[in-house]
């Protein structure tokens, strides 16, 4: 059935009327089974828009729930993920602990052998003061050894 705009508001405003002539006839002195008819249809719409609320909000609710658990599962998935990673990490930070240490302990080593070359150098050379730069020439070697014989005597 096809409705053009004058018919679907013709349907409309007589719905209502239909419903208030029933409802006026039973105002005006209708049946006890009159009453009890309406309110028995009353009562099964009522019914039926609380079944299909219902039905409307359970598969809302599902699709809600659904989707929540989804989420839920990829999230747990992605912690055990990245403690697995911040357990690979805590390992890695162990072994690179105990590498700097032995670093350090490498270093302090090499540092004291160093500085104990160089007090050691430091004792095998001569101090000679009060000689005038430039004296000894090109070879500095001989012109010490010639100026400590002349000095001793030798």
């Amino acid at each position: 059935m096809v409705l053009t705009r004058s018919g679907a508001k013709e349907k409309a405003a007589a719905a209502p009327q239909e419903k208030r002539g029933k409802k006026d006839k039973m105002a005006a002195g209708g049946t006890p089974e009159d009453w009890s008819k309406w309110a028995q249809e009353q009562q099964a719409s009522l019914l039926r828009c609380f079944a299909e609320l219902k039905a409307e909000l359970l598969d809302s609710l599902n699709a809600t729930t659904n989707k929540l658990l989804g989420t839920q599962a990829a999230q747990e998935v992605s912690i055990r993920e990245l403690q697995q990673q911040a357990a690979e990490r805590e390992e890695e930070v162990v072994v690179l602990v105990g590498k700097v240490e032995l670093h350090e302990a490498l270093h302090k080593k090499w540092q004291d052998r160093l500085e104990e070359l160089d007090v050691r150098t430091r004792r095998k050379n001569l101090r000679i003061l009060g000689l005038a730069e430039g004296l000894e020439g090109s070879d500095l070697t001989t012109y010490v050894a010639t100026m400590l014989n002349s000095l001793v005597g030798a």
